[in-house]
């Protein structure tokens, strides 16, 4: 009894010390983070409508041939706004659709059209 005692111990014992080794598959190389990038193309187009709609005055209505949204329609351009991320916003609206939308500026000056707010 006292050997089978023993070796249940030592079995005991030497599953212990192999569970402290490292688990295969940690001895890797870490690798430099990957860069995210901003893959959204903003097209000539709407960097033009957020533009001209940018530089409205508030309460101001305007025509518009072109926006991401519906082509030759009135919008008219509400207040200013930091988002939550802290970019620079404008309101907007489009009557014809009920249509209620962004525009925003990034860090860097880029102005993009934010999807509708409401429907």
């Amino acid at each position: 009894m006292k050997k089978l005692i023993k070796i249940a111990t030592a079995a005991v014992l030497l599953m212990t010390l192999c569970s402290c080794s490292a688990p295969r598959g940690l001895d890797h190389k870490a690798s430099l983070p990957s860069k995210v990038t901003d893959e959204v193309s903003v097209l000539s187009q709407d960097k033009q409508f957020c533009s001209e709609f940018f530089n409205l005055s508030t309460g101001e209505s305007s025509f518009m041939s072109y926006t991401p949204y519906a082509d030759s329609v009135a919008v008219e351009a509400g207040d200013f706004y930091i988002s939550g991320l802290g970019q620079k916003c404008r309101k907007g609206f489009i009557p014809a659709l009920s249509l209620t939308f962004a525009v925003c500026s990034d860090s860097e000056g880029i102005l993009r059209a934010v999807k509708p707010l409401t429907r």
